[in-house]
């Protein structure tokens, strides 16, 4: 696959069609983000996408934090509908709580969903708001089509969050960032790895990937490639977006993504298709956070000759 890569970009140099201009991606902001809200950690459901927002989903008066931020919620919008005006709406009443609900990922059949929320969703604002109450890993089926049994993962902790988890494709792991005061940093990427009837203990991806700094928000494509944000390598500013993959039992140094996809803002939970031409992330980079189409107008090699 890298020799036919190599192959084609090489030829496109040598008939001048690639000018030391040309950018590897085009980006542009997806027509449901709002400059008024946040939003952020697309993730692929059926016809669109599932995301993370503090946009209203009620007419009725909601929770708010005590510094008087909205909570956060699961939205979903239908991306089939071109030339139309997207609308959101919240994902599931099944999954809404009184606080915060997001970011989640899906079992390749979309019938399991992995979520993170408070650990208490439940009383009042003072409870909710405790230093305590920390982000958890929940999980739901959907059954006579409602999300039900809701459970939580048992390592969940009041001591620390445990957050952004993203399911790989074969559902055999399940990805997720914490501060878990024995990581290398912030906050780290870990995975559990599924045993048949229960996940095992997290396992730290290790220093190649995590840093001083602060990693979050996986995604691993079909071939087992890792995508996540990071501010601890060097990058553009504020968090940017890395590439790595798990070979010769050793995860590769991360490669970060080229402009315009990093920029001096926060740039963080990518997704994308199978063949990595297209897909979505967020960005701070228009005062909010926003949702971003993106799309690979050329082939990018992030590591040739690699035994």
């Amino acid at each position: 696959m890298i020799n036919r890569t190599l192959t084609f970009l090489l030829a496109l140099i040598i008939t001048g069609t690639i000018s030391a201009q040309t950018e590897t991606y085009t980006v542009r902001k997806a027509p449901f983000s709002s400059q008024h809200y946040d939003e952020f950690c697309p993730v692929y459901y059926r016809n669109g996408l599932v995301f993370t927002s503090n946009r209203k989903t009620s007419q009725f008066l909601e929770y708010s934090s005590s510094q008087g931020n909205t909570p956060f919620k699961i939205n979903y919008v239908d991306t089939s509908l071109k030339g139309m005006r997207l609308s959101p709406v919240l994902f599931s009443k099944y999954l809404k709580t009184n606080y915060n609900d997001g970011p989640a990922s899906f079992s390749s059949r979309f019938d399991t969903i992995y979520f993170s929320r408070n650990l208490k969703v439940d009383g009042k604002l003072k409870e909710l708001s405790s230093f305590r109450n920390k982000l958890g890993i929940f999980y739901a089926v959907y059954e006579d089509k409602k999300w039900d049994k809701i459970r939580e993962l048992r390592f969940n902790n009041e001591w620390y969050n445990i957050t952004t988890p993203y399911l790989s494709p074969d559902g055999k792991r399940l990805y997720f960032a914490s501060d878990k005061p024995e990581g290398y940093g912030g906050s780290d990427i870990y995975f559990c790895q599924w045993k048949g009837y229960y996940w095992d203990e997290p396992v730290n991806l290790g220093p190649v990937i995590n840093t001083s700094g602060n990693e979050a928000y996986p995604f691993v494509n079909p071939a087992g490639e890792l995508l996540f944000a990071s501010d601890g390598h060097p990058g553009l500013g504020g968090r940017d977006i890395f590439f790595s993959r798990f070979q010769s039992n050793k995860w590769l140094p991360p490669v970060r993504l080229d402009p315009p996809v990093n920029s001096e803002y926060d740039d963080f939970s990518i997704i994308t298709d199978s063949l990595m031409s297209e897909g979505f992330f967020a960005s701070t980079r228009d005062g909010s956070i926003d949702i971003y189409n993106v799309k690979t107008r050329l082939p990018k090699i992030c590591y040739a000759n690699i035994p």
